[in-house]
């Protein structure tokens, strides 16, 4: 048989694409010599027994129950690992790259019903048991099938044995092949050059991881659920390939390979670009080490944080949080009172200091960023910092004295602090004022902002001094 003979039987049977991110059926696979027979045979085998074990582990009993947990609860680096295997996804999308599904707080609830959309338009997933039979068709087959026909067509017309240019020109020759399916076949080529048989596999199977934190934050399956389907598909992902190129790389090239298009044509090029923001970013998804030992850290996990919650509570901590992930632990001597009925919209934790002298009480209030909220989060501090400064020397010009102390540094145990100290004394007014603002960022994801203020009449010393040794007490015990 000729090689464009070859090679377009393939594509009658098996370059239909279908809407949106679904999976397409393929021909069957052309005999193979006799002498790679049993090869084939044993590799089937072997195959048949990961499936079956895939296919065993994807079981939804009953209703949908929530958790008893949060992300935040039982967050590790296996779950870290599962997130960033989607990242170019998530990123792509507008996505948070360290939640499961990729959206937190409110935005679960407002994207919701998009998420439900979304599902049921390309994978025709509409409730508990689509989740079952998409994912079992998804891991059986994919995308990998048709990618490996195509590579089986392009070994028998010796092209794969080609220099890149010769078999991108090679492919571009045979007249009966639409553009598409030119384009199909050159990604397969580039895809096996550089992974060989699993040169897409990281499609199918970042597709998979993907999908169950949809079907998460859809409410079809919960975080339990989720990370217990997860686990597997990430295990075998990590298997395939090295690092977390080849999770990319394979991932981009069947992209490309479904989409129909070159690497380099515009939506698999953006994709790429992508990519390579998220190599360069700071503390970004591939910090994830890739040979994390990927296991189970959430079994029992509400147990243990309960636990955990209960003997810090006991001990006089805190939480403060941040998001879907974010949280640390304050504790302030017993004197500092936390008001724990106080309602705040935007997280703020309020601890009060009474007044021996039977004034106005201190005030201690702590706030918790994530940088993947407020990426330029220190440098917004130091603007707001400066911009309160402004804003206040101008109000007390030519009415007595106003004192700031200007952005100042001082390391409390092992956090780098920054504050900026003001003091009022004002001649409309009976009383004098100072306040603090201060943040530290907690390693490399969050910032923790503390506002002190004592305020009282003249006659009276303030509870606080201007030199910052409040600080010392607001920032020396944290737990994160």
């Amino acid at each position: 048989m000729s090689k464009k003979r070859m090679i377009t039987r393939l594509l009658s049977v098996a370059t239909a694409v279908t809407v949106g991110l679904s999976f397409c059926a393929c021909g069957a696979t052309p005999e193979e010599p006799k002498e790679n027979r049993r090869e084939e045979a044993e590799q089937k085998d072997t195959e048949k027994e990961r499936k079956d074990a895939e296919k065993a582990s994807i079981s939804l009993e009953g209703e949908y129950k929530p958790a008893s947990f949060e992300q935040r609860d039982i967050n590790s680096d296996t779950i870290r690992w599962m997130c960033s295997a989607y990242a170019i996804y998530s990123a792509y999308n507008d996505k948070s790259l360290e939640v499961v599904g990729g959206l937190a707080g409110d935005d679960r609830e407002w994207y919701r019903e998009e998420v439900k959309e979304a599902l049921a338009g390309g994978w025709g997933i509409y409730d508990r048991k689509d989740v079952e039979d998409t994912l079992e068709d998804l891991l059986e087959e994919g995308h990998r099938k048709q990618y490996k026909e195509a590579v089986s067509e392009l070994k028998k017309a010796e092209i794969l044995e080609l220099s890149s240019g010769e078999a991108m020109v090679e492919i571009a020759g045979y007249d009966s092949l639409s553009e598409e399916e030119v384009c199909k076949y050159q990604t397969a080529y580039e895809a096996y050059q550089k992974y060989g048989e699993n040169g897409i596999d990281g499609w199918d199977y970042c597709r998979a991881l993907q999908i169950l934190g949809d079907c998460y934050q859809a409410e079809y399956i919960n975080l339990e659920e989720c990370l217990d389907l997860s686990l597997p598909i990430a295990q075998e992902l990590q298997k395939t390939y090295e690092n977390w190129d080849g999770v990319a790389e394979s991932y981009l090239y069947g992209y490309s390979f479904w989409k129909g298009e070159r690497t380099d044509d515009y939506d698999s090029q953006k994709r790429w670009e992508v990519y390579e923001e998220l190599k360069n970013m700071e503390s970004g998804p591939y910090t994830v080490p890739y040979d994390t030992k990927l296991e189970n850290t959430w079994k029992d996990g509400a147990k243990a944080k309960e636990k955990e919650d209960k003997d810090d509570a006991k001990a006089g901590y805190v939480s403060v949080k941040a998001g879907e992930l974010g949280e640390v632990k304050v504790r302030l001597p017993e004197d500092y009172v936390w008001q724990e009925d106080f309602d705040s919209s935007t997280g703020m934790v309020l601890f009060e200091k009474e007044n021996p002298e039977g004034g106005v009480d201190l005030s201690v209030s702590y706030k918790l960023r994530s940088k993947e909220e407020f990426p330029d989060m220190v440098e917004m501090e130091e603007e707001s910092a400066l911009s309160k400064e402004k804003t206040r020397r101008e109000s007390a010009e030519g009415k007595g004295v106003f004192e700031s102390s200007g952005i100042q540094t001082k390391k409390v145990g092992d956090l780098d602090v920054s504050y900026i100290m003001f003091y009022d004394n004002l001649d409309d007014t009976s009383i004098h004022e100072i306040d603090y603002y201060a943040w530290a960022p907690i390693g490399d994801s969050y910032l923790l902002l503390a506002e002190v203020s004592h305020a009282d009449n003249k006659a009276k010393e303030l509870m606080i001094d201007k030199e910052g040794l409040i600080l010392d007490t607001v920032f020396v015990d944290i737990k994160y």
